[in-house]
């Protein structure tokens, strides 16, 4: 069986690489912001940084926490409509999850430096750019697919 071609039984595996480097690996990497210390950033943004450094990377911190949602968006609504096989489901699954992590912590870390301005982001031209050239990319077939996979592996990483 092909890639995209369905396979109602959860097992046996095609793809088994699938489960073990993605879905597995990012499930035994697991972690939430409350275990994370954010002391030595905080420190930087109250001791390093000047009042134009704090708003260029409030902002970019902003856009962050944004960008996660995106990607979490991405791998849940089209990785997994777009691959019938459960080992790839899963994977995109985890990823997407893995992302509101981050998107949380991002979020937890902005909070804490009293940053609550989440669209702030949009009006800076080099992070709104890359958000949107984020979202922008779905493919409709195959060929579109690996060319959507590929755009927003380079945008989103």
């Amino acid at each position: 069986m092909g890639l995209f071609d369905e396979r109602i039984a959860y097992k046996p595996f095609e793809y088994p690489e699938y489960y073990t480097e993605g879905w597995l690996k990012q499930a035994q990497a697991f972690w939430l912001h409350t275990e994370i210390s954010m002391q030595s950033d905080i420190k930087d943004w109250n001791e390093k940084l000047n009042e134009k450094e704090k708003h260029l990377v409030g902002n970019i911190l902003l856009g962050f926490a944004q960008t996660e949602c995106a990607v979490s968006d991405y791998w849940t609504q089209n990785v997994v409509g777009w691959f019938p096989k459960h080992e790839i489901k899963q994977m995109a699954m985890m990823f997407g999850s893995q992302e509101t992590v981050h998107a949380v912590a991002y979020s937890y870390l902005n909070e804490t430096l009293k940053l609550e301005d989440y669209e702030a982001f949009l009006h800076e031209p080099a992070t709104a750019d890359r958000f949107d050239n984020l979202v922008a990319y779905n493919g409709n077939d195959q060929v579109g697919i690996g060319k959507s996979l590929a755009v927003f592996s380079a945008f989103a990483e």
